[in-house]
């Protein structure tokens, strides 16, 4: 592989890993919502 391959490859590799790395912190935001969706709700009594 030439070095211009290798830099390409090195970069989609860390772009996969980014967009692995963001559906997790995704996930993990997602599942503490309901307990964020309770505030609103204390606030409209």
């Amino acid at each position: 592989m030439s070095k211009t391959n290798k830099e390409i490859v090195i970069f989609i590799t860390f772009l996969i890993l980014v967009v692995l790395v963001g559906l997790f912190i995704k996930t993990t935001v997602d599942t503490k919502m309901p307990v964020d969706t309770k505030i609103p709700v204390q606030g409209k009594k």
